[in-house]
């Protein structure tokens, strides 16, 4: 099967032996860049330039994810210059060529970024048949694997997203092909979506079938059925302390379904509906969708604070290791890209410069654990914890249900709501025209700060729909105990900043929004710190 190869390597040996390999597997393919003295990288410049050249959509990269210094970095650095890549060429097979294939494959993003792995640490020790054995068996289910994700077969239409990447990465077409089987055997003209990212090694996929007599499931699978049970158990756990989630938590179906080759699914108990996100983006007043959702949000113990726990903010608002590095890794490239912007000058009227926000902004993330702030004692209140859009539903009857309760449990207070109105904003703001795709719009979205609370709120009109999350929040600030209010307002905002951290490297947000994302970071912790800048 000829086709062509790029090979994104910085030491000759490595790349003679792939090249090797490669013509006896797939003998007649064309082998970029050819065997002159620049057939390999001496760094990551070199590499947009050189792709940027090759036309063709049926390409296949073999990438080295250490081009420079040999550090703990380099993987990390490695896996984000591949999610670059993707971004420039979606339609491209991209293989990793490492070293440190046990590292890489504990960073989330790879599973996002890379179709297959070819280990040079288990090529070492073979033969040179199995070599060639080795290569060709990795390339040809890279290739298998990524013709799964674009050309669905069967009517099924497949929409690509992270969640769906990572959801191929775990499983594959037969668990799906199996999946359609037992849930939507008879539709007509099927689409697979992913509602989760699938972070948590648990995937919800919601299959519809054509518009007319439209049909629809949602079910959450996951490789191991621990990852799911203790979702399955939650409400019944925190049965007592439900409140106002008694009778709008859409539980799963106890019934479990194990998959022939590998996996367990549960089907989301029927929610006749659309989700708040589809509706936000297609509705003339977006804020009177949400604002009875946001209400809820409020309705903690009945807004009896004093039936709420007590405890450290940091109890719940903790970073990784992982979260610290993957901040690292993207605050890097996102300071790169803003220093562009500047220079073009698409960042006229933002004050911060980006070596300014980053530096500050690394110091403070590394040092997340002694920050002040997080041993602020906060109410606490049993939430569902991932109040993003998609897991709100809209029933036809108008009322509402949460799904996916993975991260039910005690939250301090406005936590739901402070991330609705987040993610609000990041998935509704100039989404439906890929405005978020445009650089200039940063300085827009930067004029409606997020997390606005307090006594010099101000009325947001970039996003309606998150503003009116703000609005509902300050409302419930006024009309609780006046010594709860600098307590219940932190709580907000820490959510928020929270959540911020992590969405800066999230890979299938716009770069431009994550540009966004790092300022607003900023900026907020200056509001906390009371200007007193980021410590």
């Amino acid at each position: 099967m000829p086709m062509t190869i790029v090979i994104i390597e910085d030491k000759q040996d490595d790349y003679l032996l792939l090249v090797d390999l490669i013509r006896e597997a797939f003998p007649g393919s064309t082998i970029l860049p050819d065997q002159g003295e620049h057939s390999v990288f001496s760094d990551w410049s070199e590499v947009p330039a050189f792709v940027s050249k090759i036309q063709d959509d049926d390409v296949l990269v073999c990438m080295d994810l250490a081009l420079q210094e040999a550090d703990y970095h380099d993987v990390l650095r490695g896996v984000e210059k591949g999610s670059r890549l993707r971004i420039m060429k979606p339609a491209w097979t991209i293989v990793a060529y490492t070293r440190w294939g046990s590292r890489a494959k504990l960073v989330p993003d790879y599973r996002a970024t890379f179709n297959g792995m070819i280990d040079k640490a288990e090529i070492d020790p073979l033969r040179r048949e199995q070599r060639i054995e080795y290569v060709r068996r990795t390339i040809a289910r890279a290739i298998g694997q990524r013709s799964q994700r674009l050309f669905p077969k069967g009517g099924v239409r497949v929409v690509d997203s992270l969640g769906m990447r990572l959801f191929f990465a775990a499983f594959g077409e037969d668990e799906l092909t199996e999946i359609i089987a037992n849930e939507a055997s008879g539709w007509e003209d099927i689409t697979v979506r992913a509602l989760s990212s699938g972070y948590s090694g648990a995937f919800m996929l919601l299959l519809s079938s054509g518009e007319g007599t439209r049909k629809s499931v949602i079910v959450k699978l996951a490789k191991a059925d621990a990852t799911i049970q203790d979702e399955i158990e939650a409400p019944n756990r925190y049965l007592k302390e439900l409140g106002h989630l008694n009778g709008i938590l859409g539980s799963l179906n106890p019934e479990k379904v194990h998959l022939r080759e590998s996996g367990v699914y549960y089907r989301q108990a029927h929610v006749d509906g659309t989700s708040l996100l589809d509706a936000v983006l297609t509705s003339a007043d977006p804020a009177a969708l949400v604002r009875p959702v946001a209400e809820l949000c409020t309705q903690v113990r009945g807004a009896d604070l004093a039936a709420c726990g007590l405890s450290a903010a940091g109890d719940h608002f903790r970073l990784t290791a992982l979260d610290i590095s993957r901040f690292e890794t993207s605050a890097a490239f996102l300071q790169t890209l803003w220093e562009a912007m500047r220079e073009e000058g698409m960042m006229d009227g933002v004050v911060e410069g980006p070596d300014e926000v980053v530096s500050a902004l690394l110091t403070h993330i590394v040092n997340w654990a002694d920050w002040e702030m997080l041993r602020t004692t906060v109410r606490t209140a049993v939430q569902h914890g991932d109040m993003n859009p998609r897991n709100v539903m809209l029933r036809k009857d108008g009322r509402v249900v949460l799904i996916d309760l993975a991260r039910l449990r005690p939250w301090p207070v406005g936590y739901d709501l402070s991330r609705l109105s987040l993610m609000l904003r990041l998935r509704t703001v100039d989404y439906s025209s890929r405005r978020e795709y445009l650089p200039g719009a940063v300085q827009l979205w930067l004029a409606d700060r997020v997390a606005e609370v307090g006594v010099n709120r101000r009325d947001g009109q970039l996003c309606p729909a998150a503003s009116c999350c703000d609005q509902v929040y300050q409302l419930f600030l006024t009309e609780s105990d006046p010594a709860e209010a600098p307590s219940l307002t932190l709580s907000y905002q820490l959510g928020t900043v929270w959540d911020l951290v992590k969405i800066v490297s999230y890979q299938d947000l716009s770069v431009f929004k994550r540009v966004w994302a790092v300022i607003e970071l900023y900026r907020l912790l200056r509001r906390i710190d009371d200007g007193g800048g980021v410590r």
